[in-house]
């Protein structure tokens, strides 16, 4: 049997951090990414 766990979330940035934030993403989708098991990752922006 093949489970799944869907994890949802969010974190308040504020704007004079953004961009710092933006530059790491790559970082942390890489990270998330070799979890075993892990086969997505989205992220968006929502002002």
């Amino acid at each position: 049997m093949v489970s799944k766990v869907i994890l949802k979330g969010g974190i308040v940035v504020p704007e004079t951090d953004l961009e710092a934030v933006k530059a790491e993403l790559p970082t942390y989708i890489d990270a998330i990414m070799r979890e075993p098991g892990c086969f997505l990752v989205w992220i968006g922006v929502r002002k």
